[in-house]
């Protein structure tokens, strides 16, 4: 489940705040629950695993984030910025189901997921890089 955010100069493509911050404050009872309750050995492992799962969750859910802007577009992951393309750098956009392809004039290609936005937003994404694409 994600959400795209419009404003006049920029449309922001994330999972909304309080999914990633129920995974982390899930993560936190999870090991809570394992060092208060002190189960049997297994039992701990498993609460560790799940704790570490739920973080690991919670923290991409926040920190995965697609910024369409003016300039072009960046994607950014929990390990940092991943992608910044300028539009003069872009010749086409193909969508296809759940992706942006973006086809560069370098005769290479990005990808941005579109993944669990509504069919409307993935339309406003598509028109947002039409109308600042070089022709």
């Amino acid at each position: 489940m994600r959400s795209l955010l419009a404003s006049d100069t920029a449309l922001v493509i994330q999972v909304p705040t309080w999914i990633g911050l129920l995974l982390v404050a899930a993560a936190i009872a999870v090991a809570a629950g394992a060092l208060l309750l002190s189960p049997p050995r297994p039992w701990r492992l498993g609460a560790f695993l799940a704790t570490i799962a739920l973080l690991y969750a919670g923290w991409y859910s926040l920190a995965t984030v697609t910024t369409f802007e003016q300039r072009g577009f960046i994607v950014e992951t929990m390990r940092g910025e991943e992608e910044r393309i300028g539009w003069l750098q872009v010749s086409a956009i193909d969508a296809r189901a759940d992706y942006a392809i973006f086809l560069l004039r370098n005769s290479s290609e990005a990808t941005v997921d579109l993944s669990g936005l509504a069919t409307e937003e993935k339309a406003r994404i598509v028109a947002f890089v039409k109308d600042r694409l070089k022709r």
